[in-house]
């Protein structure tokens, strides 16, 4: 009986969670370009020394997110591309809604 009653059980376990997670890529495109629009002012890829057009990748937003501080400006280098880099302003700058809000992308030279 215990038996019965445990394997249909476990198996829902499994199934369950594999029916809700989306692997659609329609909806995490969308889910990307929301939190684009939202982190939109805080960010900015500066491309260092060179005449390169510069791009920022959407998987980018979480990365974003991810490496913001609560005071220290972070800079975030490209793998494999060190003349692009984002400067990722820090939570204490956003905060105060009076701060100038930087270019999406700019060109730098050293």
């Amino acid at each position: 009986m215990f038996r019965k009653i445990t394997i249909p059980f476990i198996l829902l376990l499994f199934v369950i969670p594999a029916r809700t997670q989306s692997n659609d890529p329609t909806a995490e495109n969308a889910r990307l370009l929301a939190l684009c629009k939202k982190l939109e002012g805080t960010y900015q890829l500066q491309i260092i020394n060179s005449r390169e057009a510069g791009e920022i990748p959407l998987q980018y937003m979480d990365t974003i997110v991810a490496k913001r501080s609560a005071m220290d400006t972070v800079y975030f280098y490209y793998p494999n591309k060190p003349e692009l880099r984002l400067m990722i302003l820090p939570q204490s700058v956003i905060e105060n809604n009076n701060y100038p809000k930087p270019e999406r992308i700019i060109h730098v030279i050293n």
